[in-house]
């Protein structure tokens, strides 16, 4: 019987990742992009910066360079505040074997290859969490892995990783609740950490609010001193191992923090931690297709759309009898709570790293398409 199980869960895991490349490829094909065409997807940074860093990377690992120093920027400087931020995803291993006249059709695979394990991870998440039906599981990993953010978002490709890696790191906070089991977290945020210090910052303040969140779930009080009384221990673990998970990223952030100091990011503006709102009721309009596009990509509102289907049931959720009002209230202050990271501005400077964007604003906003 575990065999069938097994040889059923890997079936249903496989299926997880084709899924969203069953519609991807289509659209890929139709518009002719490479490998189905001459058109290409380097548009923005993606074809200005990130894919000279990417042979840049190659040239690197070939004995072209060091990084430690490089002339590629301005008259010399450190390379690894650079890698820190675009290169670390293990993904970019793949351009290693690529030439760089291809390179071009590498990244489109590279993203065909991310997208397909959005969708795994998320299953994965949704298969342990609530092992239920799997057709519904495999509908659900599918629209997060095609969600607005994915749409808007795919030419900052060193992003997407933290898509994979967070239904991971919720399920990883689940089991060090659940289970006591710490290993596990650890390696999942020092490898979100790893792949973007940058997304990785947003995830550790998301990893603190499902904590929160779950413990508060799993713990029967309803004091605030029972509730630290009664998950003192879970406390210790995460926090603990955050800084251990954090902490092994310390060779790489060292840099990257010495190189953000020589920028223009090491000037705070007074103006950006007021809390004001950053937005009206023109937010439902991303409730909806076609809210943005490329040409509206570097300022626009938060891109977080996964479906009509989705956010009806997400609706409805919170009209059930059978929920409890508990998990119903603890829900919907979690998802609140991501709400007001993108509509007061000063909440969002903090999600930000306590800087301005410089275009595509809200770039936490996947988190709330995982949520919902």
């Amino acid at each position: 019987m575990f065999l069938t199980k097994l040889k059923k869960w890997n079936k249903n895991q496989l299926v997880s990742f084709l899924m969203p490349l069953l519609i991807v490829v289509p659209i890929f094909m139709s518009k002719g992009i490479v490998p189905f065409g001459d058109a290409n997807i380097l548009v923005s940074d993606l074809g200005t910066q990130y894919v000279p860093f990417f042979a840049q990377l190659k040239s690197l690992f070939f004995g072209g360079g060091s990084w430690f120093y490089s002339f590629s920027s301005g008259m010399g400087d450190s390379f690894l505040p650079l890698a820190a931020y675009y290169l670390m995803s293990p993904f970019n291993l793949i351009f290693l074997f690529v030439s760089q006249t291809y390179l071009s059709t590498a990244v489109t695979y590279v993203l065909f290859l991310k997208i397909a394990c959005m969708s795994g991870s998320m299953y994965y998440y949704l298969q342990k969490t609530y092992p239920k039906n799997d057709m519904a599981q495999l509908f659900f990993a599918m629209t997060y892995a095609l969600s607005g953010y994915v749409g808007i978002y795919m030419y900052n490709i060193m992003w997407m990783d933290a898509l994979i890696f967070l239904p991971l790191l919720a399920l990883a906070i689940q089991r060090l609740v659940d289970e006591g089991t710490s290993l596990f977290y650890c390696l999942i945020l020092c490898m979100t950490i790893f792949t973007n210090y940058y997304l990785g910052y947003m995830t550790c303040i998301f990893a603190l609010l499902y904590f929160i969140y779950w413990t508060i779930l799993r713990s029967d009080v309803s004091s605030l001193n029972g509730y630290l009384s009664a998950t003192k221990l879970h406390w210790r673990k995460f926090i603990g191992y955050s800084l251990i998970g954090a902490g092994l990223n310390g060779v790489l952030l060292a840099p990257a923090v010495f190189g953000m100091l020589k920028t223009g990011k090491s000037v705070i503006d007074w103006h950006i931690f007021l809390p004001t709102p950053l937005f009206g009721f023109e937010f439902f309009t991303q409730f909806g297709l076609d809210h943005t596009n490329f040409q509206t990509r570097l300022e626009h509102l938060p891109s977080f759309f996964v479906g009509s289907a989705v956010l009806i049931l997400a609706l409805s959720f919170f009209f059930l009898k059978s929920v409890s009002s508990k998990i119903k209230w603890c829900n919907g202050i979690l998802v609140g709570t991501i709400f007001l990271s993108f509509w007061l501005q000063l909440f969002n400077t903090i999600w930000h790293m306590f800087q301005e964007t410089a275009g595509f604003p809200y770039r936490n906003s996947y988190m709330l398409s995982f949520l919902l």
